[in-house]
């Protein structure tokens, strides 16, 4: 179907967390999910790792495992797909039916390789990404402020636009205490 690629999506309220992919064109679609036990009210770090290798995925939640599935890839390593037109996306999904993420995101980041759980804890435990480290495609620290762009800070050039937002509501103050601003609801 010529689908490849990661997934970390965020569901509602209740706080379920999907991690998913393909290692590559053909591939089924593996996935597992996690949930936050306080998905409202308060900031939470979430990675996921697609370990292909090892047909393993993996979801963080603080910094700490909170699942582990074992899956079985087509492939050993990841092989890239023909792009399909179709733009990556941030905080939504078109699909199934064009689901959105309703809330504030800050710090996206996307790595050429999986993370092992030193450097998702390092990452967790950082005040703010540096765009110097090992295997970035994309870091979006959102400080903007204001505007519909989102610069990548990664080096890779991976802008992003943001639509479905006025961005005198969309953009706030970080609470985080991570960086300054933030990104909320529905904009990407």
């Amino acid at each position: 179907d010529g689908q490849t690629g990661a997934s970390l999506s965020l569901y509602d309220s209740s706080g379920l967390i999907e991690v998913g992919g393909r290692s590559g064109t053909g591939d089924s679609f593996q996935s597992t999910t996690a949930t936050l036990s306080n998905p409202t009210g308060q900031w939470h770090h979430v990675a996921g790792v697609l370990d292909i290798p090892n047909d393993n995925i993996k979801i963080y939640i603080d910094g700490s495992l909170a699942v582990s599935t074992g899956v079985t890839f087509a492939n050993s390593t990841y092989t890239p797909g023909t792009p399909s037109g179709d733009e990556d996306t941030l905080g939504s999904n078109a699909v199934p039916a064009a689901q959105s993420f309703n809330g504030l995101m800050d710090e996206p980041i996307v790595y050429k390789t999986g993370l092992s759980a030193n450097q998702i804890q390092s990452d967790y435990n950082s005040r703010r990404i540096s765009n110097t480290a090992s295997n970035l495609v994309g870091l979006w620290h959102f400080d903007e402020g204001a505007g519909t762009s989102a610069f990548d800070s990664s080096g890779s050039d991976n802008h992003g636009t943001l639509t479905n937002m006025v961005p005198a509501d969309n953009w706030v103050n970080s609470l985080s205490d991570r960086d300054q601003s933030a990104l909320s609801q529905q904009v990407l």
